[in-house]
């Protein structure tokens, strides 16, 4: 798996697959929204584009 962010994610068209580093799977469609540790991968199932928005949530309310 790639290097990944932790991230939060609301899945507004379209099917993701995401696969966690401990083995563990599932699919967010939409109106999903999911909280993402980092090691995670994902990639589009299906032929439906995939349209997210999403928010590194690492960065969440970081002082600057």
């Amino acid at each position: 798996m790639l290097p990944t962010f932790a991230r939060v994610c609301l899945v507004g068209h379209g099917r993701l697959a995401i696969p966690m580093d401990d083995g563990t799977e599932f699919i967010a469609g939409p109106g999903d929204i999911t909280s993402l540790p980092k090691g995670h991968d994902a990639w589009v199932v299906g032929d439906e584009p995939v349209v997210v928005d999403w928010y590194s949530a690492s960065n969440y309310a970081k002082g600057q």
